[in-house]
C-alpha cells in the first residue's frame, strides 16, 4: 500500500467524520515512518495498538451516536462491522505481543487499508444522506 494521502474521493462530505477518517490516514502513515527508520524497533509500537484501540471506540462512538440520534436504519450493520474492526485490532494486537513480528505490522497496514478502501467507501457512505438531511455538514 504505502503511505497514504488524504482525497476527496474518501470524503463522507461531513466535517467532524472527516476529519477523524483523515487521523486513520496518520495512523497508517505513522506506521510507514517509523518502518522507514533506519533505526527502527519493534518495541517502537508497544503503545501503537492500545492507542488504535482508543481511536476506534472515540471514531465509531461518533458515528454511533449519530446513528441513534438520526435513526439510522442499518445501524446494527454497520456497528457490527465497527466491532469486527475493534475485534482485529485486538487479535493482532495479541499476535504482536506474543510474537514481537514484524508480520503483525503488516497486518495492522492490511487493516487500515480494509478500513479505509472498504468500510468508509462502503459502510460510510451509506449514511451520507441522513446525516445530511439533519444538518451535518
Amino acid at each position: 500500500m504505502g503511505r497514504v494521502a488524504w482525497e476527496k474521493f474518501y470524503s463522507v462530505h461531513i466535517k467532524e467524520i472527516d476529519e477523524q477518517h483523515q487521523k486513520l490516514i496518520d495512523f497508517t502513515n505513522e506506521i510507514y515512518d517509523n518502518l522507514e527508520k533506519p533505526t527502527f524497533t519493534l518495541e517502537e509500537f508497544d503503545g501503537f495498538f492500545d492507542k488504535l484501540r482508543e481511536f476506534a471506540d472515540w471514531h465509531f462512538g461518533t458515528e454511533e451516536r449519530y446513528f441513534a440520534k438520526f435513526g439510522y436504519e442499518d445501524a446494527t450493520k454497520h456497528i457490527a462491522e465497527h466491532n469486527k474492526i475493534k475485534d482485529k485490532i485486538m487479535e493482532i494486537k495479541a499476535r504482536f505481543m506474543k510474537s514481537r513480528h514484524i508480520d503483525t505490522i503488516f497486518e495492522a497496514l492490511k487493516l487500515f487499508d480494509d478500513w479505509l478502501f472498504v468500510h468508509i467507501m462502503e459502510y460510510d457512505q451509506k449514511y451520507v444522506d441522513l446525516f445530511h438531511r439533519h444538518g451535518l455538514k
